[in-house]
């Protein structure tokens, strides 16, 4: 029983203490600097995952891991070090726990702020949730960004993905008949600049693309390599494909600058690496036009509330689809919630408390089931 009382006063309380400080202390801090007085604008991955989990990890290594050393331990050949398992163990009992807490604090604390109509939300201070009780998305105003990158398909293989992403942002008016004007309508995704544009069996240069309205394109389709080659002479040839039926946009009132808020949506895919050049392009295409279909199938009206979207790598996205300020409270981008407010999940404090308590568990039954060293009994 002296045995463990020294464990509990050497070992288990100094990791209750580091424990306290990540997920307690960091928590309250994230709040109070970045939550509600938004004093600091950092990357919410950064926030939440990455400095939660090197804190978790810095804090093992300084003040537990020497301790940790106090214990008895056996160094088998071909298995890991007994004392960075046992720290391994302590870190990820901490640090899984903090990561959930910091989504769950946001939650928690993010205000529900009801208005009539979008254009009042610069009269109130920013909240992460809203209601509107009138709105109008506007889809012809819509702004694409197409981002593309290669990452491997884990640490241990040579082989790669192409992860495509596609960032969509529509403006959110007060009613239908306040219509959003741009001086460029339709715009071109990043991997088809250079390629050739037909309409009608037309070339049509940037210019002219730009002035046909997105709601008017019903969708496109790459040609044959070989056929445009030979037809338009042009190895990229897209054809745009209008609306069957005749296209009569009248606004009975326009409104030019820039909307106070938009309306985000993201898809993303991946592909092989290792396909060709000519069936990435084809594969874009694709991802393109099956995108572009869900967005238009949405009922983008519909949304129950609006949930803000925080500075982060898909914030960054959709603030360059529209060309706005990256500063988060300058541009407000909204993602769609269709379900009620209260049926939020609860159940991240759960997992905060029954993550911890397990793992805290399993890292006193490690230390536990060690012996202490003579000198620290």
């Amino acid at each position: 029983m002296s045995h463990f009382a020294a464990k509990l006063r050497r070992i288990i309380l100094p990791y209750f203490f580091i424990a306290f400080v990540v997920i307690g202390l960091y928590t309250f801090l994230h709040w109070c600097f970045i939550i509600k007085h938004r004093m600091i604008v950092a990357d919410e991955t950064a926030i939440n995952v990455f400095i939660t989990s090197a804190l978790s990890g810095l804090l093992i290594i300084v003040f537990l891991r020497k301790r940790i050393k106090y214990l008895v331990l056996v160094n088998k050949v071909g298995r890991h070090d007994p004392v960075f398992n046992i720290g391994f163990i302590a870190c990820l009992s901490i640090a899984i726990p903090a990561i959930i807490a910091q989504e769950y604090i946001e939650q928690l604390t993010g205000g529900l702020t009801k208005l009539d109509h979008v254009t009042q939300i610069k009269q109130y201070p920013i909240t992460k949730y809203y209601t509107l009780k009138r709105s109008f998305v506007d889809k012809s105003g819509v702004k694409v960004l197409y981002g593309s990158d290669v990452a491997r398909k884990s640490k241990y293989s040579s082989d790669r993905y192409y992860e495509m992403e596609l960032y969509f942002c529509m403006p959110i008016l007060d009613n239908a008949s306040q219509v959003y004007i741009d001086s460029g309508y339709m715009d071109v995704p990043e991997p088809y600049r250079n390629a050739t544009f037909i309409l009608n069996g037309k070339k049509i240069s940037r210019k002219e693309l730009k002035n046909i309205r997105p709601a008017a394109v019903e969708g496109f389709r790459m040609l044959n390599p070989e056929y445009a080659l030979k037809t338009y002479d042009a190895d990229t040839v897209i054809k745009v494909i209008l609306n069957k039926r005749q296209y009569t946009w009248k606004p009975t009132h326009a409104k030019s600058g820039t909307p106070v808020a938009w309306l985000g949506f993201k898809y993303e895919e991946r592909i092989d690496d290792a396909l060709s050049q000519q069936e990435k392009d084809r594969e874009k295409q694709d991802f393109y036009e099956r995108s572009l279909a869900k967005l238009k199938s949405k009922q983008l009206n519909d949304f129950i509330y609006l949930d803000r979207v925080k500075y982060s790598k898909d914030y960054r996205g959709y603030v360059a689809a529209i060309g706005g300020e990256k500063r988060e409270w300058s541009t407000l981008i909204f993602s769609p919630v269709y379900e009620p407010f209260e049926s939020r999940s609860n159940l991240k404090l759960l997992f905060i408390i029954g993550g911890f308590v397990t793992g805290s568990l399993i890292f006193i039954l490690m230390v536990g089931y060690k012996q202490l060293r003579v000198p620290y009994r």
